[in-house]
């Protein structure tokens, strides 16, 4: 199961369910140890700048998008 966890933060973008898997996580670690915390807050860490930088690509295409569209709008007229 913690394999499945650890596999699926990288896929995931959706903030909340980020923080529902990273929860999952610390439970089956236990996080016991400086060994776990570190690696648990590495993977933490690597799993939200992925989800915000997934966030701003998002937010760029958009605005490229919405741009090409204005362009062609006025080029129409």
């Amino acid at each position: 199961m913690l394999l499945y966890l650890k596999e699926r933060i990288l896929d995931l973008t959706n903030i909340s369910d980020l923080c529902i898997v990273i929860y999952k996580i610390q439970i089956v670690m236990g996080r016991n140890n400086e060994k776990n915390i570190k690696k648990h807050n590495d993977k933490l860490h690597k799993a939200q700048d992925k989800a915000k930088q997934a966030v701003l690509l998002r937010k760029e295409k958009l605005k490229l998008i919405a741009k090409k569209f204005n362009e062609d709008k006025t080029t129409e007229q």
